[in-house]
């Protein structure tokens, strides 16, 4: 399982592991069965994985996991041997990421400071230590992985070598990189348009299936055109006085959750 968190790697490490041939991550990554869409039921969440009894691990990938409170007992109740890999990126980085992410697929036209100060929604999953306790109140530290994505990048290779034997699979296996994707944010050249194609560009499961497809197609092709030429605008800067409150209001959870993952994260500071 990928719990995310989302803008820290966890498509990168999605599109790696899915060539693994022991590996079968569900081809929708975002299922979010366990969080949003668990009304769906069981039945729907399986078939997603149908007739994979052939591949030694099975998984899939739901950056909501990592901050959903309900998701993770959910998880324990369906299945208390879960393995999870969390892909832990500077929660400062990580959150203007976001920001830069939700311009580019919702058309967001409010700055950065704006959303600080009415919304959790760029903070709260940066909050790793919180997020990593509720999990090792379920799941014992044994089944969790955690990896820090400014060192994953470095040496890529051997941190996949690592999670592979994590998930008890080849570790010898010979990854392709070339065929990563490395999901980077791009620029659109209309807001208002982005926002127009955000009722057209999402997965909604509860919906009948070949009108989805139909909308779904109409907004990959507005999406597409609308960053055709995405470097003749260029996203917002952060700001010091931003990046240093960030910095501030992460501080004692990172202090925590370096004790907890033992591992120095002097990087982030």
């Amino acid at each position: 399982m990928l719990p995310g968190v989302g803008r820290a790697g966890s498509t990168f490490l999605y599109s790696c592991l899915k060539q693994h041939p022991e590996i079968y991550l569900s081809t929708i990554k975002e299922l979010r069965y366990f969080s949003s869409n668990y009304e769906l039921g069981q039945n729907w969440y399986l078939k997603n994985f149908k007739s994979k009894s052939n591949f030694l691990t099975v998984g899939e990938a739901s950056t909501e996991y990592m901050y959903s409170q309900k998701a993770t007992k959910r998880m324990y109740d369906f299945n208390p041997d879960f393995k999870f890999i969390f892909m832990l990126r500077n929660p400062v980085d990580r959150a203007f990421s976001n920001y830069t992410r939700e311009i580019q697929v919702w058309g967001e036209s409010r700055t950065f400071e704006e959303i600080l100060e009415s919304s959790e929604r760029y903070t709260w999953p940066g909050k790793y230590y919180t997020h990593m306790s509720r999990y090792l109140k379920h799941f014992p530290k044994k089944n969790l992985k955690f990896v820090v994505f400014e060192k994953f990048i470095k040496n890529i290779n051997k941190y996949l070598k690592d999670i592979c034997t994590f998930l008890n699979v080849n570790p010898n296996f010979k990854f392709n990189s070339s065929a990563f994707n490395r999901n980077p944010s791009k620029m659109p050249i209309s807001l208002p348009l982005q926002k127009f194609n955000r009722k057209l560009y999402y997965f909604n499961p509860k919906e009948h299936i070949l009108k989805q497809v139909l909308r779904i197609g109409c907004g990959v092709s507005v999406n597409y055109i609308n960053h055709i030429y995405f470097k003749l605008r260029e996203f917002p800067k952060i700001e010091k006085t931003t990046k240093n409150y960030l910095k501030e209001y992460f501080q004692d959870e990172i202090l925590n959750l370096e004790k907890l993952i033992e591992q120095d994260l002097t990087i982030w500071k």
